[in-house]
């Protein structure tokens, strides 16, 4: 039986995010991918690596 949610309902969720050092480590930038695909963010950050990967988004709902 299939459950139905409302735009109210509760949804657990998976995000990841990027961490930049441009500086060993001093400081940090972070780049929330949340919804995006590798080609977006690479649109601006050109320089990440090759072999950076992000996951589908992933949401579950909850009661």
């Amino acid at each position: 039986m299939e459950k139905n949610y409302n735009a109210y309902s509760n949804v657990l969720g998976d995000y990841y995010i990027i961490a930049v050092s441009n500086d060993n480590g001093k400081l940090w930038k972070f780049i929330d991918t949340s919804g995006k695909s590798i080609e977006s963010v690479r649109k601006y950050f050109p320089n990440l690596s090759s072999k950076l990967y992000i996951p589908n988004k992933k949401t579950t709902p909850i009661n």
